[in-house]
């Protein structure tokens, strides 16, 4: 029960938030109504929403005991599949549109998270460095 709270609900909410924002017919705007900075905020929101994402596919991958560049291949084909699908999601949604462009933005937040992890795996898995060696 433990694994299950502590690996697989984080992505499952995250993904339920996902939705459920995606299912609104309007999002707020940035800046009030044609302002430039609003599709700035909506694209950012993108990036830092799937990198939450796929960070939390990579973390709940480890537990599988999957060396770090297959849990980073495997995270970034989960979260582009589920990118896709929201997009997908959002063409049903009276007011919104899918855009294929939208996912691309996706893979950036995606490819920002797995460098961080995928280095902070590495380093960890670094043998130590023996007292004045260089």
């Amino acid at each position: 029960m433990r694994q299950l709270v502590w690996y697989w609900l984080p992505p499952l909410a995250w993904m339920v938030l996902i939705f459920a924002t995606s299912a609104q017919a309007q999002l707020p705007e940035v800046g009030g109504p044609e302002s430039p900075w609003d599709p700035v905020a909506h694209k950012a929101a993108h990036v830092v929403v799937y990198a939450v994402l796929a960070g939390l596919y990579y973390r709940l991958l480890g537990q599988f005991r999957l060396l770090p560049d297959d849990r980073s291949w495997l995270a970034a084909c989960l979260t582009i599949l589920y990118g896709l699908s929201d997009e997908l999601h959002q063409l049903l949604v009276p007011g919104r549109c899918g855009r294929l462009a939208d996912v691309g933005v996706d893979a950036l937040g995606l490819a920002i998270a797995m460098l961080a992890w995928t280095a902070l795996e590495r380093r960890r898995l670094r043998p130590p460095q023996r007292a004045g060696a260089r």
